[in-house]
């Protein structure tokens, strides 16, 4: 969700539902607004939202900005190694005037330039036409840190990147992975989901448990 969207739905929250926001205002099934239901040994919340028109103007309002710009850029979320390549890529819907592209610390400041190269455009559909590489391999060790990458004529900034060792990300999706093993896991030292196997469309009746 955009920033704008973000600051849209907090102003208008308290509007919607109350002045304490969706979950501070629950109402009998019949209220137009908010309410809650039991379902079995648990509890959701259903909330049912009815926006201002002030709300769908800001709304209409903060897509028609989105859809303003015309050319993004995007960048490896991970970071960049320092020794190793680093290229991000500009799409458009219109020609980029810029001939090249600017670096920036976390300060602001320029600390590489680099030539926009027009590459072929990938088949991905017709909404981007325009593809261009931008290369920072070139940047020392020493340029270690946050940084931004710029269009100047086009208007862009980037999202923020680290250059660096990587975060540990993996070890995140690795520990991910162990914790939800079916089965037996030995990381849990327990045995889960162990009558999950049932027939459907076939000679014995539907949801009869099968030993897999």
């Amino acid at each position: 969700m955009s920033d704008c969207l973000k600051k849209m739905a907090l102003s208008t929250l308290p509007n919607i539902c109350g002045s304490s926001g969706v979950f501070g205002r629950l109402q009998r099934p019949n209220s137009s607004h908010c309410f809650s239901r039991s379902f079995a040994s648990g509890y959701f919340l259903w909330a049912a939202l009815r926006p201002s028109a002030a709300s769908v103007a800001a709304i209409l309002f903060c897509n028609f900005l989105a859809f303003g710009h015309t050319t993004f850029i995007r960048v490896n979320q991970a970071g960049y190694l320092p020794d190793e390549k680093k290229t991000a890529i500009a799409f458009s819907r219109a020609p980029v005037a810029d001939e090249y592209f600017l670096v920036r610390d976390s300060m602001g400041n320029v600390v590489w330039t680099g030539r926009v190269k027009a590459i072929t455009a990938p088949a991905w559909g017709p909404a981007f036409p325009h593809y261009y590489e931008l290369d920072f391999s070139g940047m020392s060790a020493e340029g270690s840190g946050t940084h931004t990458l710029q269009l100047v004529k086009a208007g862009v900034v980037s999202r923020e990147f680290n250059i660096g060792p990587y975060p540990r990300y993996h070890e995140d999706l690795l520990h991910f992975m162990r914790q939800q093993r079916c089965g037996y896991n030995p990381f849990l030292d327990m045995v889960c989901h162990q009558r999950d196997g049932r027939s459907f469309y076939g000679p014995i009746p539907d949801e009869t448990f099968v030993d897999v």
